[in-house]
């Protein structure tokens, strides 16, 4: 295979364990697909999907330990089975994506769409452009969603915003797009950080959305809002971190935690003076609003 490239996962597994395997994929920093044409469907009552997950390779060995790694992962999941393991090359992405990669309505006001869709034409509408690539939310996962439409209900607006665990950037720019006075993005992951400058650009947003490296920077300063779509394990152990980053009557909104996750969760984050205010979910995973106490 070539130097640099991307292999497809295809895996073969019932609905509703789909959301166990995304944790996990977006544990290891990989991207996903749901809801593709269901080529491996093991029984007519479309009780089994097919999830593509997206992995880039430098070489052989990663080629190697990145299958042993789905192939661990998928051990733990009783009914999911890897149907593929091949390759995309770099310069096919885009069109891979294309297939299935649509625009996105979070409700009658933001659209989230790839380059090649068009925007949305109500009066008052936000057009939010995500390249697919790399950095996790697209606008695909139920997690993400969950976040946009909090953003839409409830805007940001002339809030200081820290989007952790940034990924593609799509909270960060769309909580600029909604009325942030300032936007900051961090991701340990330089892939994730790279496709989230690409697609500020993109949207015309580099005025209002700044990249950071250090989220203990003592200059940093404090946020009324942190936003952070990341697992349950990672957001627990984050706790200390974003309360220390939060300004006094600030907020933080988290996503990510599967529905058996959430009482664990909602203990660690009252331990750190951290009260839920709202939780809503979709497909299993739960967005929550802890209020500063």
């Amino acid at each position: 295979m070539n130097a640099t490239g991307w292999m497809s996962a295809v895996v073969s597994i019932k609905r509703r364990s789909s959301p166990i395997l995304e944790a996990a994929v977006a544990g290891q920093g990989w991207s996903s697909a749901r809801s593709l044409p269901l080529t491996y469907n093991r029984d007519e009552s479309k009780e089994y999907e097919a999830l593509t997950v997206y992995i880039q390779i430098n070489n052989d060995a990663e080629r190697t330990s990145a299958r042993r790694k789905i192939e661990d992962i998928l051990a733990g999941i009783p009914s999911a089975t890897l149907e593929a393991f091949t390759e995309v090359e770099n310069e096919n992405w885009e069109l891979a994506w294309q297939q299935y990669f649509h625009p996105i309505n979070i409700g009658r006001r933001l659209r989230v769409r790839p380059p090649w869709e068009s925007a949305l034409t109500t009066e008052d509408g936000v057009d939010l452009i995500i390249r697919p690539g790399m950095g996790f939310g697209t606008g695909n996962h139920a997690t993400t969603q969950l976040l946009l439409g909090l953003l839409v209900a409830f805007p940001p607006t002339n809030a200081r915003v820290l989007d952790y665990g940034c990924g593609s950037g799509i909270l960060a720019i769309a909580a600029a797009k909604l009325g942030a006075k300032s936007t900051a993005l961090v991701d340990i992951d330089q892939d994730a950080l790279d496709e989230a400058a690409h697609n500020v650009n993109l949207n015309n947003s580099s005025d209002h959305v700044e990249t950071i490296t250090d989220v203990l920077d003592e200059n940093l300063g404090h946020f009324d809002l942190i936003l952070a779509n990341i697992t349950a394990p990672i957001l627990t152990t984050s706790l200390p971190v974003l309360r220390d980053k939060l300004l006094s009557a600030g907020q933080i909104w988290v996503s990510g935690i599967l529905e058996p996750q959430l009482s664990r969760f909602l203990h660690s984050a009252r331990q750190h003076q951290l009260d839920p205010w709202l939780l809503t979910s979709a497909d299993e995973w739960v967005a929550i609003i802890l209020d500063a106490n």
